[in-house]
Protein backbone atom coordinates (compact mmCIF):
# COMPACT_ATOMS: atom_id res chain seq x y z
CA UNK A 1 0.00 0.00 0.00
CA UNK A 2 1.58 4.24 -0.67
CA UNK A 3 1.91 5.29 2.43
CA UNK A 4 0.87 8.25 0.73
CA UNK A 5 -2.59 7.73 -0.54
CA UNK A 6 -3.59 4.83 0.98
CA UNK A 7 -3.96 2.84 -2.10
CA UNK A 8 -1.83 0.17 -4.15
CA UNK A 9 1.33 1.08 -5.15
CA UNK A 10 1.56 0.17 -9.11
CA UNK A 11 4.79 -1.80 -9.70
CA UNK A 12 5.88 1.31 -12.43
CA UNK A 13 8.72 -0.77 -12.40
CA UNK A 14 7.83 -4.02 -13.44
CA UNK A 15 9.60 -5.86 -16.37
CA UNK A 16 9.28 -5.53 -19.76
CA UNK A 17 10.40 -7.79 -22.44
CA UNK A 18 11.06 -6.16 -25.88
CA UNK A 19 11.36 -9.67 -27.72
CA UNK A 20 8.03 -11.48 -26.13
CA UNK A 21 6.56 -7.33 -26.71
CA UNK A 22 7.04 -8.40 -30.63
CA UNK A 23 6.05 -11.42 -30.57
CA UNK A 24 2.36 -10.91 -29.13
CA UNK A 25 1.85 -7.39 -31.09
CA UNK A 26 2.40 -9.62 -34.26
CA UNK A 27 0.10 -12.17 -33.49
CA UNK A 28 -2.57 -9.95 -32.26
CA UNK A 29 -2.60 -7.70 -35.39
CA UNK A 30 -2.58 -11.11 -37.34
CA UNK A 31 -6.17 -11.64 -35.35
CA UNK A 32 -7.33 -8.19 -35.72
CA UNK A 33 -6.61 -8.58 -39.36
CA UNK A 34 -8.56 -11.91 -39.38
CA UNK A 35 -11.57 -10.31 -38.27
CA UNK A 36 -11.40 -7.06 -40.44
CA UNK A 37 -11.53 -9.71 -43.01
CA UNK A 38 -15.01 -11.22 -42.18
CA UNK A 39 -16.65 -7.74 -41.39
CA UNK A 40 -15.16 -6.73 -44.47
CA UNK A 41 -17.20 -10.04 -46.24
CA UNK A 42 -20.39 -8.91 -44.19
CA UNK A 43 -20.11 -4.74 -45.47
CA UNK A 44 -19.73 -6.29 -49.01
CA UNK A 45 -22.99 -9.04 -47.59
CA UNK A 46 -25.23 -5.78 -46.31
CA UNK A 47 -23.58 -3.27 -48.52
CA UNK A 48 -22.84 -1.16 -45.87
CA UNK A 49 -19.55 0.21 -44.51
CA UNK A 50 -20.29 0.13 -41.07
CA UNK A 51 -19.24 -3.63 -40.35
CA UNK A 52 -15.33 -2.61 -41.37
CA UNK A 53 -15.62 0.59 -38.59
CA UNK A 54 -17.35 -2.06 -35.78
CA UNK A 55 -14.75 -4.09 -36.35
CA UNK A 56 -12.01 -0.86 -36.51
CA UNK A 57 -13.44 0.86 -33.61
CA UNK A 58 -12.54 -1.72 -30.82
CA UNK A 59 -8.68 0.00 -30.99
CA UNK A 60 -9.63 3.46 -29.85
CA UNK A 61 -10.35 1.52 -26.53
CA UNK A 62 -6.97 1.79 -25.84
CA UNK A 63 -7.71 5.56 -24.40
CA UNK A 64 -10.27 4.61 -21.96
CA UNK A 65 -8.42 1.99 -20.89
CA UNK A 66 -5.87 3.97 -18.99
CA UNK A 67 -8.60 5.17 -16.89
CA UNK A 68 -10.14 1.68 -15.80
CA UNK A 69 -6.51 1.06 -15.23
CA UNK A 70 -5.78 3.28 -12.73
CA UNK A 71 -8.78 2.10 -10.95
CA UNK A 72 -8.83 -1.54 -11.72
CA UNK A 73 -5.35 -1.64 -10.89
CA UNK A 74 -3.50 -2.76 -14.30
CA UNK A 75 -0.47 -1.94 -15.83
CA UNK A 76 1.38 -1.97 -18.94
CA UNK A 77 5.42 -2.18 -18.15
CA UNK A 78 7.01 0.44 -20.83
CA UNK A 79 10.81 1.13 -21.63
CA UNK A 80 12.53 4.50 -23.06
CA UNK A 81 11.79 4.53 -26.82
CA UNK A 82 8.61 2.30 -26.88
CA UNK A 83 6.03 4.37 -25.38
CA UNK A 84 2.70 5.36 -27.70
CA UNK A 85 1.18 7.82 -25.51
CA UNK A 86 0.68 8.77 -22.00
CA UNK A 87 -2.05 9.68 -20.19
CA UNK A 88 -2.58 10.60 -16.19
CA UNK A 89 1.15 9.21 -16.01
CA UNK A 90 0.76 6.70 -17.32
CA UNK A 91 3.10 5.60 -20.31
CA UNK A 92 1.73 3.34 -23.12
CA UNK A 93 3.23 1.69 -25.22
CA UNK A 94 2.31 0.12 -29.04
CA UNK A 95 1.30 -3.32 -27.34
CA UNK A 96 -2.05 -2.42 -25.74
CA UNK A 97 -2.94 -1.21 -28.96
CA UNK A 98 -2.54 -4.19 -30.72
CA UNK A 99 -3.62 -5.32 -28.21
CA UNK A 100 -7.62 -4.09 -28.39
CA UNK A 101 -7.04 -4.53 -32.30
CA UNK A 102 -7.07 -7.42 -32.21
CA UNK A 103 -9.52 -8.00 -28.40
CA UNK A 104 -11.70 -5.23 -29.11
CA UNK A 105 -12.14 -6.07 -32.97
CA UNK A 106 -13.13 -9.68 -31.97
CA UNK A 107 -14.90 -9.19 -28.96
CA UNK A 108 -16.90 -6.22 -30.69
CA UNK A 109 -17.97 -7.99 -33.91
CA UNK A 110 -18.65 -11.17 -32.23
CA UNK A 111 -22.06 -9.95 -30.89
CA UNK A 112 -22.12 -7.09 -33.90
CA UNK A 113 -22.59 -9.79 -36.09
CA UNK A 114 -25.09 -12.04 -34.56
CA UNK A 115 -27.23 -9.07 -34.14
CA UNK A 116 -26.77 -8.62 -37.94
CA UNK A 117 -27.88 -11.96 -39.05
CA UNK A 118 -31.27 -11.04 -36.86
CA UNK A 119 -30.49 -14.07 -34.61
CA UNK A 120 -32.91 -15.24 -31.50
CA UNK A 121 -32.40 -13.44 -27.94
CA UNK A 122 -30.58 -16.50 -26.81
CA UNK A 123 -27.80 -16.26 -29.67
CA UNK A 124 -27.69 -12.63 -28.43
CA UNK A 125 -26.66 -14.04 -25.06
CA UNK A 126 -24.70 -16.59 -26.89
CA UNK A 127 -22.71 -14.32 -28.27
CA UNK A 128 -21.97 -12.08 -25.30
CA UNK A 129 -20.95 -15.61 -23.22
CA UNK A 130 -18.69 -16.09 -26.25
CA UNK A 131 -17.28 -12.94 -26.16
CA UNK A 132 -16.62 -13.24 -22.32
CA UNK A 133 -14.85 -17.27 -22.78
CA UNK A 134 -12.75 -15.30 -25.98
CA UNK A 135 -11.37 -12.59 -23.40
CA UNK A 136 -10.37 -15.36 -20.54
CA UNK A 137 -8.35 -17.03 -23.40
CA UNK A 138 -6.77 -13.76 -24.49
CA UNK A 139 -6.07 -12.90 -20.76
CA UNK A 140 -4.75 -15.97 -19.28
CA UNK A 141 -2.24 -16.48 -22.31
CA UNK A 142 -1.15 -12.99 -22.11
CA UNK A 143 -1.01 -12.90 -18.56
CA UNK A 144 1.40 -15.96 -18.07
CA UNK A 145 3.34 -14.48 -21.22
CA UNK A 146 6.67 -11.96 -18.99
CA UNK A 147 7.04 -8.76 -19.88
CA UNK A 148 3.62 -8.22 -21.71
CA UNK A 149 1.11 -6.87 -18.63
CA UNK A 150 0.37 -7.79 -15.04
CA UNK A 151 -2.57 -6.98 -12.84
CA UNK A 152 -1.36 -5.25 -9.39
CA UNK A 153 -3.56 -4.79 -6.66
CA UNK A 154 -6.10 -6.59 -4.21
CA UNK A 155 -7.85 -8.17 -7.64
CA UNK A 156 -11.03 -10.12 -6.85
CA UNK A 157 -12.13 -13.52 -8.56
CA UNK A 158 -8.59 -14.62 -9.61
CA UNK A 159 -9.99 -18.20 -10.55
CA UNK A 160 -7.65 -19.65 -13.01
CA UNK A 161 -4.10 -18.00 -13.04
CA UNK A 162 -3.61 -14.58 -12.72
CA UNK A 163 -6.85 -13.12 -14.59
CA UNK A 164 -8.71 -11.54 -12.21
CA UNK A 165 -12.43 -12.70 -13.37
CA UNK A 166 -14.49 -9.51 -12.82
CA UNK A 167 -12.62 -7.89 -16.07
CA UNK A 168 -14.52 -10.59 -17.83
CA UNK A 169 -17.94 -8.88 -17.93
CA UNK A 170 -16.74 -5.29 -17.71
CA UNK A 171 -15.04 -5.91 -21.00
CA UNK A 172 -17.63 -7.94 -22.63
CA UNK A 173 -20.45 -5.76 -22.03
CA UNK A 174 -18.70 -2.44 -22.63
CA UNK A 175 -18.09 -3.35 -26.04
CA UNK A 176 -21.53 -5.33 -26.46
CA UNK A 177 -23.30 -1.52 -25.83
CA UNK A 178 -20.97 -0.18 -28.58
CA UNK A 179 -22.41 -3.23 -31.14
CA UNK A 180 -25.64 -2.66 -29.46
CA UNK A 181 -25.63 1.06 -30.65
CA UNK A 182 -23.99 0.60 -34.06
CA UNK A 183 -26.80 -2.28 -34.72
CA UNK A 184 -29.68 0.24 -34.12
CA UNK A 185 -28.71 3.09 -35.75
CA UNK A 186 -27.01 1.09 -38.61
CA UNK A 187 -29.60 2.78 -41.07
CA UNK A 188 -28.10 6.24 -39.89
CA UNK A 189 -24.48 5.27 -40.35
CA UNK A 190 -24.14 4.81 -43.99
CA UNK A 191 -20.73 5.92 -45.67
CA UNK A 192 -18.06 8.60 -43.77
CA UNK A 193 -21.33 8.87 -40.76
CA UNK A 194 -20.21 5.45 -39.71
CA UNK A 195 -16.56 6.45 -39.00
CA UNK A 196 -18.60 7.69 -35.24
CA UNK A 197 -17.82 4.01 -34.14
CA UNK A 198 -14.60 5.00 -33.68
CA UNK A 199 -15.35 7.28 -30.96
CA UNK A 200 -18.17 5.54 -30.06
CA UNK A 201 -17.14 2.34 -29.14
CA UNK A 202 -14.29 3.75 -26.41
CA UNK A 203 -17.01 6.08 -24.87
CA UNK A 204 -19.59 3.05 -24.24
CA UNK A 205 -16.70 1.31 -23.15
CA UNK A 206 -16.07 3.60 -20.56
CA UNK A 207 -19.91 4.08 -19.26
CA UNK A 208 -20.18 0.06 -18.58
CA UNK A 209 -17.67 0.72 -16.71
CA UNK A 210 -18.80 3.91 -14.72
CA UNK A 211 -22.21 1.68 -14.15
CA UNK A 212 -20.59 -1.09 -12.71
CA UNK A 213 -17.15 -0.88 -11.76
CA UNK A 214 -17.49 1.05 -8.54
CA UNK A 215 -17.47 -2.19 -6.41
CA UNK A 216 -14.70 -3.47 -7.64
CA UNK A 217 -12.44 -0.68 -7.61
CA UNK A 218 -13.11 -0.03 -3.98
CA UNK A 219 -12.06 -3.32 -2.99
CA UNK A 220 -9.10 -3.52 -5.84
CA UNK A 221 -7.47 -0.15 -4.30
CA UNK A 222 -8.92 -1.04 -0.48
CA UNK A 223 -7.30 -3.57 1.98
CA UNK A 224 -10.80 -5.56 2.93
CA UNK A 225 -10.83 -9.13 4.09
CA UNK A 226 -11.36 -11.83 1.21
CA UNK A 227 -14.73 -12.32 1.34
CA UNK A 228 -15.11 -8.55 1.12
CA UNK A 229 -13.13 -8.62 -1.78
CA UNK A 230 -14.61 -11.02 -3.80
CA UNK A 231 -18.26 -9.40 -2.87
CA UNK A 232 -16.72 -6.74 -4.88
CA UNK A 233 -15.63 -8.79 -7.97
CA UNK A 234 -19.19 -10.50 -8.23
CA UNK A 235 -21.18 -7.14 -7.54
CA UNK A 236 -19.47 -5.40 -10.21
CA UNK A 237 -19.99 -9.19 -12.49
CA UNK A 238 -24.17 -8.90 -11.74
CA UNK A 239 -24.48 -5.47 -12.29
CA UNK A 240 -22.34 -5.94 -15.82
CA UNK A 241 -25.09 -8.69 -16.41
CA UNK A 242 -27.99 -6.39 -15.57
CA UNK A 243 -26.66 -3.65 -17.86
CA UNK A 244 -26.37 -6.60 -20.51
CA UNK A 245 -29.82 -6.99 -20.16
CA UNK A 246 -31.23 -3.49 -20.25
CA UNK A 247 -28.81 -2.74 -23.45
CA UNK A 248 -30.97 -5.83 -25.06
CA UNK A 249 -34.51 -4.33 -23.71
CA UNK A 250 -33.76 -0.75 -24.47
CA UNK A 251 -31.17 -0.56 -27.41
CA UNK A 252 -32.57 -3.37 -29.18
CA UNK A 253 -35.95 -3.34 -28.00
CA UNK A 254 -35.91 -6.98 -27.34
CA UNK A 255 -37.40 -8.51 -23.65
CA UNK A 256 -33.70 -10.45 -22.60
CA UNK A 257 -35.89 -13.33 -21.04
CA UNK A 258 -37.85 -14.23 -23.81
CA UNK A 259 -34.42 -16.54 -24.92
CA UNK A 260 -37.04 -17.59 -29.22
CA UNK A 261 -37.98 -13.90 -29.49
CA UNK A 262 -36.71 -12.07 -32.63
CA UNK A 263 -37.31 -8.44 -33.40
CA UNK A 264 -36.64 -8.43 -36.97
CA UNK A 265 -36.51 -4.72 -38.60
CA UNK A 266 -35.72 -2.71 -35.42
CA UNK A 267 -34.31 0.32 -36.52
CA UNK A 268 -34.38 -0.02 -40.41
CA UNK A 269 -36.01 3.24 -40.92
CA UNK A 270 -36.28 6.49 -38.74
CA UNK A 271 -39.96 5.87 -38.39
CA UNK A 272 -42.39 9.01 -37.45
CA UNK A 273 -45.30 8.82 -35.10
CA UNK A 274 -47.66 8.47 -37.70
CA UNK A 275 -45.40 5.41 -39.45
CA UNK A 276 -45.19 4.32 -35.58
CA UNK A 277 -49.15 3.81 -35.38
CA UNK A 278 -49.61 2.39 -38.77
CA UNK A 279 -50.64 -0.82 -37.05
CA UNK A 280 -52.70 0.41 -34.59
CA UNK A 281 -54.65 2.44 -37.18
CA UNK A 282 -54.99 -0.45 -39.46
CA UNK A 283 -56.52 -2.28 -36.38
CA UNK A 284 -59.10 0.49 -34.69
CA UNK A 285 -61.51 2.71 -35.94
CA UNK A 286 -62.90 5.65 -34.45
CA UNK A 287 -66.89 6.23 -33.30
CA UNK A 288 -67.16 9.73 -33.70
CA UNK A 289 -70.62 9.63 -32.31
CA UNK A 290 -69.39 7.80 -29.35
CA UNK A 291 -66.13 9.47 -29.26
CA UNK A 292 -64.55 5.70 -28.04
CA UNK A 293 -62.16 3.64 -30.49
CA UNK A 294 -63.19 0.22 -31.23
CA UNK A 295 -60.69 -2.60 -32.35
CA UNK A 296 -61.25 -4.39 -35.68
CA UNK A 297 -58.05 -6.33 -34.98
CA UNK A 298 -56.31 -7.53 -32.28
CA UNK A 299 -52.57 -8.20 -31.41
CA UNK A 300 -51.47 -11.88 -31.18
CA UNK A 301 -48.25 -12.87 -29.15
CA UNK A 302 -46.58 -16.07 -30.91
CA UNK A 303 -44.90 -18.89 -29.42
CA UNK A 304 -41.86 -17.14 -29.81
CA UNK A 305 -42.80 -14.14 -27.71
CA UNK A 306 -43.60 -12.17 -30.99
CA UNK A 307 -46.38 -9.64 -31.46
CA UNK A 308 -48.60 -9.36 -34.77
CA UNK A 309 -51.84 -8.30 -35.82
CA UNK A 310 -54.25 -10.35 -36.25
CA UNK A 311 -56.51 -9.10 -38.63
CA UNK A 312 -59.12 -11.77 -38.89
CA UNK A 313 -59.76 -12.00 -35.46
CA UNK A 314 -61.96 -8.65 -35.72
CA UNK A 315 -64.89 -8.26 -33.91
CA UNK A 316 -68.06 -5.87 -33.96
CA UNK A 317 -67.73 -2.76 -32.86
CA UNK A 318 -70.29 -2.88 -30.67
CA UNK A 319 -68.53 -5.52 -28.65
CA UNK A 320 -65.70 -4.13 -27.44
CA UNK A 321 -65.34 -0.31 -26.99
CA UNK A 322 -61.89 0.77 -25.56
CA UNK A 323 -61.19 4.67 -23.95
CA UNK A 324 -58.11 5.52 -24.89
CA UNK A 325 -55.51 8.54 -23.25
CA UNK A 326 -55.47 11.62 -26.07
CA UNK A 327 -52.04 12.21 -25.21
CA UNK A 328 -50.52 8.74 -25.94
CA UNK A 329 -51.96 6.15 -28.36
CA UNK A 330 -55.04 8.66 -29.62
CA UNK A 331 -52.64 11.65 -30.45
CA UNK A 332 -50.70 9.06 -32.44
CA UNK A 333 -54.10 7.50 -34.48
CA UNK A 334 -54.69 11.05 -35.02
Amino acid sequence: MDSNFGVPAPPMHAYYDPQNTIYAECILIIVGLIVVGFATRDSIRFKTVLPVTVALSGVFCVFPEVFIDVLGGCLWPTSPGHVAFKILGREMTWFPVTAWFAFGALLTYICFGMMLREVKTKWIWVAFAVAGCMDIVFEEIMLNVRGLYVYYGHQPLVLLTKFPWWWLPINTAGLFLAAALAYRYRQHLHGWKAAIMFPLTPFAYMAVHGFAGMPADAVINGDYSWIITQAGGIATSLLCLVATALMIHLVLERNPFRLNATNIGIGTSSKTAADKAAPLCAAVEFDEGSGLFSAKAEKVEDSEGNMTINRNAAKPRDQIKTEVEPTSVGDAVR
